[in-house]
């Protein structure tokens, strides 16, 4: 589209603005004495604020004494430095929950992405290696914040190292060597205890960091930091998108759209701009191929895989409790109704709301790391009490292997995935189509926890064959 062409090559912000920021930001580093990494914003007057300020690590860590050996075996090159430095250590490649909780003290970790709630972890490792991740995200504050050499972008990491195979990271040339170059700096922490010389986080702070989720952070009030405040304050802006869909339902909105597909989902969508091609703008139903938002293609290509459909009927004793427990809680929402959709070119917001459980889910995706965030909540059943609570805990190992922070209350699920590349959160996004069609009544099948474990793996085994049979 021609408008959207010029507003790629249109400039964010104005010369004025620009001049302004500058002027701003030399004053704040006048004040500090020292040279700040600063977040502004500027609202729609043209006002300029400035949001935070803290020191820019621009320092250098003393190297190692000595060269690289002329015959040191190179492992992996490339990557972006996060913090210099250099780390000897065991590698531990971190795969899922279980590969964290396994993490030994002194080792250097290796990921395919670090979440910014890795920040437990570090107070126990000498130096990280990730495929993926953005050197100006959160994460990355954090590590330098830790001080832990690290390196982002190293492509082939997880595959190419082995557990408990001692490597050297030398950011400087951004590599990893085979063996123990510098046998003094072997399991070397760079955050070392209280009342030892603390040189980054207290590692006591570490775990508080990770503890505090949602209304847990309300009802303890352990607040012990300005990360902790920001930390609740971005939980607190997921929470409110998830409010889009019921809002939408209570007001009187044009343009809604009917999806018509082979597939049988009962869905509306609302084009927020950008999210259909243009020809099917003035349409009032819309098919698959019209629309072209990011997300919501990774989301349907999961939902409409046919190897995640359930296709045998759950037992009839608990089509006996849905029924009951559908009499029992009528809302709103009647057998039949539609889903809505929100849809841009990168947003999507999903209100899915059945007879018996909702789910919505939230992703933004664009070239932009650092705003990109894909987040599911899930609610509800048909079954017992402890049936909906099973499936929860089943849908939340799904969404841990796949690195999400989870929070489980009961039958209600909330999961996000934040910083994530545009690549990452579109298999992310099919990851969670699969799931929600493979999850679809699932609790009246539920009988226990062994049961939910042996669901875990199936879907497991499908992913795997699904992998295997990509073109």
């Amino acid at each position: 589209m021609p408008e959207a062409a010029e507003e790629l090559e249109r400039a964010a912000i104005t010369d004025d603005e620009v001049v302004r920021l500058a002027m701003a930001s030399l004053s704040v580093e006048r004040y500090f004495r020292c040279p700040q990494d600063i977040e502004w914003a500027i609202d729609e007057d043209g006002e300029l604020f400035i949001l935070q300020a803290r020191p820019l690590r621009t320092n250098k860590e003393k190297m190692v004494a000595g060269d690289v050996p002329r015959d040191a075996l190179r492992l992996l090159h490339g990557g972006e430095p996060v913090w210099p430095g250099r780390a000897v250590g065991p590698v531990h490649v971190v795969k899922s929950p279980e590969d964290e909780e396994r993490l030994p003290t002194g080792a250097v970790l290796v990921v395919t992405q670090l979440l910014p709630d890795c920040v437990r972890l570090l107070p126990r490792v000498c130096g990280i290696v990730a495929e993926h991740g953005t050197v100006t995200g959160h994460a990355a504050s954090i590590l330098r914040e830790f001080r832990v050499p690290s390196l982002f972008g190293v492509a082939g990491a997880v595959d190419s190292l082995a557990n408990g195979q001692v490597v050297s990271l030398d950011v400087a040339s951004r590599s990893v060597f085979q063996g123990a170059l510098w046998p003094g700096l072997r399991g070397r922490l760079p955050v070392r205890l209280l009342g030892r010389g603390t040189t980054g986080l207290p590692e006591v702070l570490a775990g508080k960091l990770t503890k505090l989720s949602g209304m847990s952070f309300m009802g303890t009030w352990a607040c012990q930091s300005l990360h902790d405040v920001i930390r609740f304050a971005h939980e607190m802006a997921i929470q409110s998108m998830f409010d889009i869909g019921d809002r939408l339902l209570d007001s009187p909105t044009g343009g809604v759209k009917r999806l018509q597909s082979a597939e049988p989902v009962f869905l509306h969508l609302v084009d927020l701009g950008g999210g259909l091609r243009s020809e099917a703008v003035a349409k009032r139903t819309v098919t698959p191929e019209d629309i072209v938002s990011i997300p919501f293609g990774g989301l349907w290509q999961g939902l409409t895989d046919e190897r995640f459909g359930r296709r045998s009927a759950p037992p009839l004793r608990s089509f006996g409790a849905t029924f009951d427990t559908t009499l029992a809680n009528r809302g709103p929402r009647q057998l039949g109704s539609p889903n809505y959709a929100c849809i841009t070119d990168s947003y999507l917001n999903l209100n899915s709301r059945q007879a018996y459980h909702f789910a919505i889910v939230d992703a933004f995706l664009s070239d932009n790391q650092n705003n990109n965030h894909v987040a599911l909540r899930m609610k509800g059943g048909g079954g017992a009490p402890w049936q909906r609570s099973l499936r929860a805990e089943f849908a939340a190992e799904i969404l841990r292997l796949h690195h999400f922070v989870v929070d489980v209350r009961g039958d209600l699920l909330n999961g996000w995935a934040r910083g994530i590349d545009l690549a990452t959160g579109v298999d992310k996004l099919k990851m969670i189509g699969r799931l929600l069609s493979f999850s679809a009544l699932l609790d009246l099948w539920m009988t226990g926890e062994e049961q939910m474990k042996q669901y875990v793996q199936e879907f497991i085994e499908a992913e795997a064959q699904a992998l295997d049979e990509r073109p």
